[in-house]
């Protein structure tokens, strides 16, 4: 039977088949994976810089970084723990846009370096910024044991000196790039010092200065 072919019921009700659908604001398509959700979401953030362009010589540059951290990262980061490990065709349309945000807010030219500036906006460069925004949401479910259906799904080595989390198997490339076996392998990467950390704002604040010192 091919894929057109199946028909799916709920209570007598014929569902749909769709190339892709939102939920929650993130678009997933029929191969799961998020490519079109990325390509929405920088189409979407690089309208609104174009609107920006216009008064980007009148608009002083702590106004700029405020827009770009409270306005344009937002909208490319909504949703991110589930695509940061996104493939290289995805991530480099995340960091040309991402370079396009430096370039506002500190005035460049299309042929000037963004490396020096970059990391000014959020302190680390994006590929940092995607692992740690899921990092945090590992610690929070390993430490508050919420939401349960995720933290159940996590089994810790038999180690009392670390927090370790046994790594998830799985059969497909694809799968590689799913949070938990993504996440998971980030987060056993990282000395026990900070994966012992209780507290949410020491744990940010020090994953901070970790990614910071190993990205430099």
């Amino acid at each position: 039977m091919r894929c057109n072919d199946l028909k799916l019921f709920i209570n007598d009700a014929e569902i749909e088949l769709v190339d892709k659908a939102t939920n929650l604001g993130i678009v997933i398509n029929n191969k799961l994976t998020y490519n079109d959700h990325i390509n929405l979401i920088v189409g979407r953030v690089y309208g609104m810089l174009r609107c920006l362009w216009a008064t980007q010589y009148y608009t002083p540059k702590r106004i700029k970084l405020l827009i770009a951290r409270t306005y344009l990262l937002p909208k490319l980061l909504y949703g991110c723990e589930l695509f940061s490990n996104l493939d290289s065709a995805c991530m480099r349309k995340m960091n040309v846009l991402f370079n396009s945000i430096t370039r506002y807010v500190f005035g460049l030219k299309r042929c000037d370096s963004v490396s020096v500036y970059s990391r000014q906006i959020c302190g680390v460069p994006l590929r940092g910024l995607l692992d740690s925004r899921s990092l945090i949401l590992m610690h929070k479910i390993i430490y508050t044991e919420e939401p349960a259906y995720l933290y159940n799904q996590i089994r810790f080595l038999r180690s009392s000196r670390c927090k370790n989390i046994v790594q998830f198997r799985y059969k497909y490339l694809l799968s590689e790039r799913h949070f938990f076996i993504y996440t998971t392998r980030l987060w056993n990467s990282l000395p026990n010092y900070l994966t012992s950390i209780r507290s949410a704002q020491k744990f940010k604040k020090e994953l901070l200065l970790y990614i910071q010192s190993t990205t430099a």
